[in-house]
């Protein structure tokens, strides 16, 4: 372990089967979620939005491995799973090292250079791809759930994300790299804040006020007017595709 780490959190391996949060609890806090460390706020936050409180995504966690996937696909998926996102669930908190070491296989798999140094905007890629497919494929009218949203002010990624599932659930704010200790030598600090009203203010009634003439985005809380006006990618579910009931 980097001498940087060790006087850090504890971060053990968690085996098995850890279902997704399904309420905030006592997660808001100072070195909570997963720290960052390297220009990974990219990851940190995508991470955070799609398996902290929710289960749409787990099929990545445990797919049996299929004849061309990679060779590499059951190493990449174990260090996912019992490395990254079961402590985010049982423990709350991921420490920048497990992070790193996913990094790094995913950068041996990739013919894209840097992921384990250099910002990226993976969801942008991802987004330019399909458009050619979406064009000449019609999409079904599916109502789904926001469950998050990632902003990317000033190149720094940070998410907004639902705690939970309904229109009443309370949404948070997880920003990898909030706070600092030390210079040079020294290591991020990841936080969790909790923004009750939020779910509100996206509501319909006030998504329609705050897009009115005259200023009226003047009247938003500071969360709510960087979501609105930063959105970089939102993250929609449906009930139907729910792993855990």
């Amino acid at each position: 372990m980097n001498n940087m780490f060790t006087h850090q959190p504890e971060c053990p391996v968690v085996l098995g089967v850890v279902p997704p949060l399904n309420s905030l609890g006592d997660l808001a806090g100072k070195n909570r979620g997963i720290q960052g460390h390297h220009n990974s706020c990219y990851l940190d936050a995508t991470l955070f939005a799609m398996f902290t409180f929710t289960s749409v995504f787990d099929a990545l966690l445990y797919r049996p491995p299929e004849p061309e996937d990679s060779p590499h696909y059951a190493e990449v998926q174990r260090v996912l799973r019992e490395e990254v996102v079961n402590p985010l669930r049982k423990q709350g908190y991921v420490r920048a090292d497990r992070v790193m070491k996913l990094r790094t296989l995913l950068e041996k798999l990739s013919d894209v250079p840097g992921l384990t140094s250099e910002e990226k905007a993976t969801p942008l890629t991802i987004c330019e791809e399909y458009a050619s497919i979406l064009e000449s494929c019609p999409v079904p009218r599916v109502y789904m759930e926001l469950f998050a949203v990632l902003c990317i002010e000033t190149s720094h990624y940070v998410a907004f994300v639902k705690a939970g599932v309904g229109h009443d659930a309370p949404w948070c704010f997880f920003d990898s790299m909030a706070d600092r200790k030390g210079e040079r030598n020294g290591y991020n600090i990841p936080e969790i804040v909790c923004i009750e009203e939020l779910g509100a203010w996206l509501g319909e009634e006030s998504a329609r006020g705050a897009g009115g003439a005259g200023g009226a985005d003047g009247r938003l809380p500071a969360h709510a007017r960087r979501l609105l006006s930063d959105a970089y990618m939102c993250f929609y579910r449906s009930p139907d595709v729910a792993m855990y009931r």
